[in-house]
């Protein structure tokens, strides 16, 4: 069974990593954005696309800075594992913090 990620997820220690996801089927697709520690300076932000398979979830930017990808183990309401970029490796815990479908832009 696969899990559904759709939701704002936020990091819990550090700087702010925040991704926003909408799950159609094993795709998945949201902007995103990291903050230095301890201040509102946004370093990176953009979107990513990736897949969900059973509990883990995939995913590569598809635009924006840093050229982050990473893969999650997605338990309940919490996702850890590693971001990786072009500012280096960092293992991020991020929990659920909406679990409803962002309003859509027009």
């Amino acid at each position: 069974m696969t899990v559904d990620v759709t939701g704002t997820w936020r990091s819990t220690e550090g700087g702010l990593v925040e991704f926003v996801l909408v799950q159609e089927g094993p795709k998945v697709n949201g902007p995103y954005r990291i903050t230095l520690t301890f201040q509102t300076v946004t370093i990176a932000s953009g979107t990513i696309a990736g897949t969900v398979n059973g509990d883990v979830f995939r995913f590569t930017q598809k635009s924006g800075t840093l050229g982050i990808q990473g893969e999650m183990r997605v338990s309940g309401d919490e996702m850890s594992g590693e971001l990786r970029g072009s500012g280096g490796r960092r293992d991020v815990v991020l929990r659920r913090v909406d679990s409803s479908r962002p309003a859509v832009q027009p």
